[in-house]
């Protein structure tokens, strides 16, 4: 831990954003360092999104937001709305905080994994939408049956 690796004490007041050090003066300006490389690794990024498409990014019940801190280790903080667009802080390492702004992308697209390895696509079909469903739905039972 960061106590134990610079011998100082570290305390955040419950609710707080302000970090305190305490001990030799050694041990806090080691302690300090440490945050602030720490900080300055992490700092992430906003991504905005346009209210209208939010509910992409949330998902039923929050679920989507939460498979995205999950999977990349990410927090992400929901901020303003800003001239109709909603502010994501998404914090931590670089290369998660990339993967982060890919599976926002995917959410917004549509093509978001559905379990580990699964993706879930949308095709506007249009005029051939006939061809593809069938007569009574037979080639859509026939498409089904084959995958």
């Amino acid at each position: 831990s960061l106590q134990d690796e610079s011998g100082a004490k570290l305390d955040i007041d419950k609710g707080g954003t302000v970090l305190h050090f305490s001990g030799s003066r050694e041990a806090v300006s080691k302690a300090r360092a440490m945050v602030d490389d720490f900080v300055a690794l992490n700092r992430g990024k906003v991504i905005e999104v346009e209210e209208s498409k939010v509910g992409a990014v949330f998902g039923k019940g929050g679920s989507n937001l939460r498979k995205i801190q999950d999977r990349t280790g990410t927090f992400i903080d929901v901020g303003a709305l800003v001239s109709g667009k909603r502010q994501f802080s998404v914090v931590g390492p670089p290369d998660a905080v990339t993967e982060a702004e890919d599976m926002f992308a995917k959410s917004l697209s549509g093509d978001l994994e559905v379990g580990a390895g699964e993706v879930r696509d949308v095709l506007q079909l249009g005029a051939g939408t006939p061809a593809v469903i069938g007569r009574g739905g037979a080639r859509v039972n026939e498409l089904e049956k084959a995958h």
